[in-house]
C-alpha cells in the first residue's frame, strides 16, 4: 500500500489521467481482496485474473522492468487460497531487483498439482539474507486450510515455491 501511494504521488505532478487509471486500478484490487477477507478457498480462475491485474499495477511502478509468464492450463477444477499466488509474486518483486540490462521475469505454470511460482534470483542487496516472512505465513496458511505443504528450494539461481492446488 505505502508503494502504491508513493507512486501515486510521484505520478501526480507527471500525468494526472495515467495518475487516476493506476488508482482506479489499484481500487480493484484491494476491491478483491476485502471480497475474498473471510473466504478460505477460491477458484483458481479467480486467482489468476486477480495476479494479472495486480502485475499490470506493479509494471506500472517499476517502469515496465518486469515480466510475468503464465503457463497455466486446465485450472478450472483446481481451487487455492486467495491472494496466494499475488503474495508470491509480491514476494519475488520485493526480493529481487531487476536491472537496466536484465528483466525480472516471474514464471507461474501448473505441474504435478502444484502451482509453481519461479524466478531468478537477482536480489537488492547481496550482502542482505532475504526475509521470507510472507512465504512463511502462506506456508502456515496451506498448512491450517488445506493440510497440505508449501515446498521452496532454490536451484540453478532460481528460487522456487510449489503450492498445493486442492481440486473442486
Amino acid at each position: 500500500l505505502f508503494n502504491s501511494l508513493n507512486t501515486i504521488s510521484e505520478m501526480l505532478s507527471i500525468d494526472v489521467d495515467k495518475t487516476d487509471l493506476y488508482v482506479r486500478k489499484l481500487i480493484e484490487i484491494y476491491h478483491f481482496i476485502l471480497q475474498n477477507e473471510d473466504v478460505d478457498l477460491i477458484i483458481m480462475e479467480e486467482e489468476l485474473k486477480f495476479v494479472r491485474q495486480y502485475f499490470k499495477l506493479e509494471k506500472e511502478r517499476e517502469k515496465e522492468r518486469n515480466a510475468l509468464a503464465m503457463e497455466v492450463e486446465d485450472f478450472e477444477n483446481n481451487l487455492v487460497i486467495p491472494v496466494s499466488v499475488q503474495k508470491l509474486i509480491e514476494n519475488a518483486l520485493k526480493q529481487n531487483s531487476p536491472s537496466a540490462k536484465k528483466s525480472l521475469i516471474i514464471s507461474v505454470k501448473m505441474e504435478n498439482g502444484y502451482m509453481v511460482i519461479s524466478n531468478k534470483i537477482t536480489n537488492r542487496n547481496r550482502l542482505e539474507i532475504p526475509q521470507q516472512t510472507g512465504v512463511l505465513n502462506l506456508h502456515d496458511d496451506i498448512k491450517l486450510v488445506t493440510g497440505g505443504e508449501i515446498i521452496t528450494y532454490q536451484e540453478d539461481g532460481s528460487f522456487v515455491v510449489s503450492l498445493p492446488l486442492i481440486k473442486a
